[in-house]
């Protein structure tokens, strides 16, 4: 049985809502561990981006449909909960979708690169991407000014499990 299933065997849960990072992460951590012991079910972690109208500071209304991005960049950390997470890369995801139609070519960027590596090579492109998003996170919080929030996804996932050959007889 799920956690979500056994949260309701009894025909009613306590599901409490709180939104990730407001005002900070050792906040929204401290409140979740308390919901947990004062009893609750499951807990609802609301994601900053999900909605900028009704979500606190991390994007604020500008004019109209405007919207701009109140913190110069905002990064998980191991201190979030790992649903909370998956939750915004799930979101995030949805908006790259979106983009594709959304946004002309040049004003987006999405390449890709699929490879057959080593599980050490793993590790130094790891410390690759790590390198580079801090570059970048120290670009933007060098930024003279905000013209536009932008999202960047840097994802390295496998396409074939552990074991699978690359011959093509055995992949997922």
């Amino acid at each position: 049985m799920s956690n979500i299933a056994s949260a309701f065997a009894n025909g009613k849960a306590f599901i409490p809502f709180i939104t990730c990072g407001d005002p900070d992460l050792a906040t929204t951590e401290e409140c979740v561990v308390r919901m947990e012991k004062a009893g609750a079910s499951l807990i609802e972690l609301g994601i900053p981006f999900s909605d900028p109208t009704a979500e606190g500071p991390v994007i604020q209304a500008k004019n109209g449909d405007t919207y701009e991005q109140a913190d110069k960049h905002l990064k998980g950390s191991s201190a979030a909960v790992s649903v909370a997470l998956r939750a915004m890369h799930h979101e995030m995801a949805n908006f790259a979708d979106e983009a594709i139609n959304r946004f002309s070519a040049s004003e987006r960027n999405f390449t890709g690169l699929t490879m057959g590596i080593s599980e050490d090579d793993y590790k130094l492109i790891l410390q690759e991407l790590d390198t580079c998003r801090k570059r970048v996170a120290q670009i933007a919080l060098n930024s003279r000014g905000t013209e536009r929030v932008y999202r960047l996804n840097l994802q390295l996932f496998p396409l074939t499990w552990k074991g699978d050959k690359c011959d093509g007889k055995e992949t997922r």
